[in-house]
């Protein structure tokens, strides 16, 4: 393995998820100190996580090599994260102390539905070039 190739795993696999968690807990910790009724931190941890796999398998079809890791992956982006994002949709919609907070992630969790259609064609495209 190379010195570049090094590098670029350690930033796909290392260095972009420890900035998703770090910037989870500032936002998680920005909520508390708001002291927002009912904080949504399980919602704000699954909307992070979802869009860091997507993230992170976009990064390895750009960068790197496809692997059985990543197929997992995608089974996961495919089939379990379109069903979470929908029920962290609704379970936002019926709270009644809907804040700022709330708001933009019920739109994060909505906006999945128009950014995977678009990220899985991207992630098909770029892996037969």
């Amino acid at each position: 393995m190379t010195t570049y190739e090094i590098i670029i795993a350690t930033l796909i696999y290392f260095v972009t998820p420890i900035i998703g968690m770090l910037y989870f807990v500032h936002l998680r910790d920005k909520m508390i100190k708001a002291q927002v009724k009912n904080p949504p931190v399980i919602e704000l941890l699954l909307v992070f996580a979802i869009y860091g796999v997507l993230l992170i398998l976009i990064l390895t079809t750009l960068f790197w090599e496809w692997s059985a890791f990543a197929s997992l992956g995608v089974i996961f982006i495919v089939f379990v994260a379109p069903i979470l994002m929908a029920f962290i949709s609704v379970r936002l919609q019926m709270n009644k102390s809907s804040t700022n907070y709330h708001l933009a992630l019920q739109k994060a969790a909505l906006y999945y539905f128009l950014i995977f259609p678009v990220s899985l064609f991207l992630l098909f495209w770029l892996g037969k070039n």
